[in-house]
């Protein structure tokens, strides 16, 4: 299967995330906390950054981009607060964890804003 690597490349990253907050619609304008899990399979300290963005039709938007760092064989938690797009439509938010050396491994959740 030719796309197989597309879809599922990130579930077998020593490094990954996930989005803990699974609502499928949200108030336009509202701000949520967004818990996220970070796990590390590596026997050393994993460092990066941690980048949320929401994804429509018409672009993207950066809503967090910090520094997070994860101990050997760790596993932390930690919250971002994000505010909901205002326009009514569909969208993704997107959690993502980079380093200079690796590709991006990302969680995604689709949701509406009513």
């Amino acid at each position: 299967e030719p796309n197989f690597e597309t879809f599922v490349r990130d579930a077998f990253s020593p490094v990954g995330l996930m989005i803990d907050k699974w609502d499928e619609t949200y108030p336009a304008g509202k701000t949520i906390e967004v818990p996220i899990i970070i796990i590390n399979d590596l026997y050393k300290t994993w460092q990066g950054r941690l980048v949320v963005t929401i994804e429509s039709a018409r672009g993207s938007q950066i809503v967090s981009d910090t520094q997070s760092r994860v101990p050997q064989l760790g596993r932390i938690q930690v919250s971002r607060r994000v505010t909901m797009p205002k326009q009514a439509g569909s969208y993704r938010l997107v959690a993502s964890l980079h380093t200079v050396d690796t590709k991006p491994v990302r969680s995604l959740r689709d949701f509406r804003i009513r």
